[in-house]
């Protein structure tokens, strides 16, 4: 990063800070311990280079409804 910016109080203001409160609120995030399904239909898109269908579905522990598949191949 280029010095300059770090002496830049506009620059710090506008960018770093939000940057700053995001980070904060994500290291005191505490996921439930028991998820409450997603109420909405969802279509999951996977590569078959990263998961497989089997792990795909596994979603359906988090929604009601799983409305499609699709997965890029290549």
């Amino acid at each position: 990063m280029d010095p300059r910016l770090l002496e830049n109080k506009r620059f710090l203001n506008l960018f770093i800070r939000p940057v700053k409160v995001d980070y904060g609120l994500l290291l005191q995030y505490q996921a439930a311990e028991v998820p409450e399904k997603v109420t909405c239909d969802l279509t999951a898109f996977y590569a078959s280079e990263d998961l497989t269908a089997e792990e795909v579905c596994q979603w359906q522990g988090y929604i009601f409804f799983l409305l499609a598949l699709c997965e890029k191949v290549g």
